[in-house]
């Protein structure tokens, strides 16, 4: 979806969104996080299919989300 948050959908209607900012070796909380979560969320709200379940993972190893990027 983005170069931020990827989703999927099963078929059991169980929503995957991961989080992976694309260049970075740590996921952090920007302001582009916080537009493309809003995308998502705003997806899921007006989606026909809506999810039965939604779960947030990190594409980076052992770490999902590192905090805010004090200089983004």
């Amino acid at each position: 979806m983005t170069d931020i948050l990827r989703t999927t959908q099963d078929s059991q209607g169980v929503m995957t969104v991961c989080i992976d900012i694309a260049g970075k070796p740590v996921n952090t909380i920007t302001p582009e996080f916080f537009d493309a979560l809003e995308g998502v969320l705003d997806m899921i709200e007006r989606d026909a299919a809506t999810p039965q379940a939604v779960i947030f993972t990190s594409g980076k190893a052992g770490m999902f989300i590192a905090g805010a990027d004090l200089y983004a």
